[in-house]
């Protein structure tokens, strides 16, 4: 179905993320930063009752 096509096209392209990172790949850095999504990355959810219940069975 279309709608499912555009659902993957938006979700397969939204990276959702939380917590610490380390900025270097060196195990001995402690330097970490906060890394939080983007508010707007999953709004297509709040925006819409239908989309936001047809998703959760995907």
């Amino acid at each position: 179905e279309l709608r499912d096509e555009i659902y993957s096209i938006v979700f397969y392209s939204t990276y959702i993320s939380y917590g610490y990172v380390n900025r270097s790949s060196y195990a001995y850095n402690t330097n970490q930063v906060f890394v939080q999504s983007a508010a707007y990355s999953i709004a297509i959810l709040r925006s819409c009752r239908r989309i936001n219940l047809e998703i959760q069975n995907l």
